[in-house]
């Protein structure tokens, strides 16, 4: 069966998650939530909206994701001092070290494919090019 480009790249972003995912089952713990912890830990806190930014979904499940990570305890909401209304996302003691647990244990995230080795340089240019223009062009439909 012949995929279409965006098919084409569909596929290959599924089976990249998978192959991650997979990575991090013995940690009891998903890429979004490890991702966003690797983020959180670059901040003293982040709003709701920027974490469904972040991770590309809508805010329902971004409240979901952030609704398990304080069930595990890995962070904590606090309300906004400046808005009571508005609640910040940080991350705790225990939700750093479940980062730095995944890290020692070799999770490399996207580093764990070199690029290097499959494409040449210039292919690589080539591809970045014309994926970011496409990229371009669907943010532009919608």
């Amino acid at each position: 069966m012949k995929l279409s480009v965006i098919g084409r790249i569909g596929v290959i972003s599924l089976m990249w998650k998978r192959y991650l995912q997979k990575q991090l089952l013995p940690h009891n713990i998903t890429l979004k939530q490890t991702y966003l912890l690797k983020q959180l830990i670059r901040v003293d806190f982040l709003y709701p909206a920027k974490i469904s930014e972040l991770l590309f979904c809508d805010r329902p499940t971004a409240s979901v994701i952030i609704g398990n990570l304080v069930k595990n305890g890995w962070v904590q909401k606090d309300h906004d001092p400046e808005n009571k209304k508005r609640v910040r996302i940080s991350i705790t003691l225990l939700g750093a070290k479940k980062v730095n647990q995944v890290l020692e244990a070799g999770y490399q995230g996207d580093k764990s494919l070199d690029h290097k080795t499959i494409l040449t340089e210039q292919e690589m240019k080539i591809l970045e090019g014309a994926l970011i223009k496409l990229q371009k062009t669907i943010e532009k439909m919608g």
